[in-house]
């Protein structure tokens, strides 16, 4: 695997998206795919991050290095961590928290986990603190005590702090927009099982993976 930071070069095209006031985070994150050119299929992750001047980079892990392309700036380093049982690290991570529920008629639907809670009191008097509270406490709830935590090769060492909460509206085309829910989650894990951890690193977490949503940041503490 490899681990690749990749900032956009600046040039006289990017510098005219941004003053459109067009999105340049949207086009950069079309663009990565061109990293990877002789891929059918996605075979990375990948995590936005937004500099102090405005301008986004980003993190990847891939099963292959990335190619020089002439609209970023890449730096790229083999990915193999040596991992044993009880290593404690620190962690950072994207989400975008999801449940299915089941409808009268049978049919299966899915909910942003967040928007969930908050429309189970939409009829309550609750203050919106508690609201707030109920919302974050769900995305909490989500990760910390999923079932397949142990499937990943972790436990948490305590509750995840919430940093951030996003709602994204892409527009893929003149007739599809493309909306979802992102978290950003932050604490300490153990590690249980290397293998099944490194693997789950490589593969991600949860749904959305292909707009940004997954990649587990880990560092040791």
């Amino acid at each position: 695997m490899y681990f690749s930071k990749v900032q956009i070069a600046l040039s006289p095209e990017s510098l005219q998206l941004l003053s459109n006031g067009k999105s340049l985070a949207y086009a950069a994150h079309k663009s990565l795919w061109q990293l990877f050119t002789e891929e059918e299929k996605r075979q990375f992750l990948f995590r936005e991050e937004t500099q102090k001047n405005g301008i986004p980079m980003y993190f990847l892990l891939s099963e292959k290095p990335p190619e020089q392309h002439p609209g970023f700036i890449i730096q790229t380093k083999s990915f193999a961590p040596k991992l044993a049982v009880g290593d404690q690290l620190a962690y950072q991570i994207r989400v975008n928290p999801t449940v299915t529920t089941r409808l009268e008629s049978g049919k299966r639907e899915r909910h942003d986990v967040l928007m969930h809670a908050k429309k189970k009191l939409r009829d309550s008097e609750a203050h919106p603190e508690t609201i707030k509270q109920e919302m974050e406490d769900a995305a909490r709830h989500w990760f910390a005590y999923s079932k397949r935590l142990q499937e990943w090769g972790f436990e948490l060492s305590g509750e995840p702090y919430i940093e951030k909460y996003y709602q994204h509206k892409l527009k893929k085309n003149s007739r599809r927009i493309i909306q979802f829910s992102s978290v950003d989650l932050q604490g300490q894990l153990t590690v249980t099982q290397p293998d099944a951890f490194l693997k789950m690193l490589c593969t991600g977490i949860g749904r959305s993976k292909a707009f940004g949503c997954g990649l587990m940041m880990v560092r040791r503490v």
